[in-house]
This record gives C-alpha cells, structure tokens and sequence, in this order.
C-alpha cells in the first residue's frame, strides 16, 4: 500500500473494552500526554459526546460493577 493510500484510509475503529490492558494502557498514555499516539481507534458510541468521558464511565462502571452488584 501506498503512503497516499493508507494516509486517505479512513482508519477502523473499534470499541473501548475496560477489560482490555492494552485499551485501559492505551487510553493511560492517553491522559499522560494529552493526545492519542496514533489518532484515536475507538468508536464513540451512545449516550456519548466525546470519547474520553465515554472511556472513563465505562472504566467507572467496569472497577465498581463488583461493589454495585452486591448492593
């Protein structure tokens, strides 16, 4: 493939899973220094406007869902 034909690419985007350690990594690098390393590869879902609040409730959800479930 050609630089012209990967850089016009649209490039596959995929779904934040909080139990991933290269996502939670990924994401970790993320916060460190204020930008994706490669452009970000997750897909905004719904209720969503912005990817970092997304990741972070999903991270949220994913650490205290043993604690919600017990209540």
């Amino acid at each position: 493939m050609l630089y012209y034909e990967s850089a016009l690419k649209p490039r596959e985007r995929i779904h934040f899973d909080p139990s991933n350690k290269d996502h939670v990594q990924d994401y970790a690098n993320f916060l460190k220094n204020a930008n994706w390393k490669e452009g970000c590869k997750y897909l905004l879902e719904q209720p969503y406007h912005d990817i970092p609040t997304m990741i972070n409730n999903k991270l949220i959800r994913h650490f205290l869902n043993p604690y919600i479930k017990n209540n």
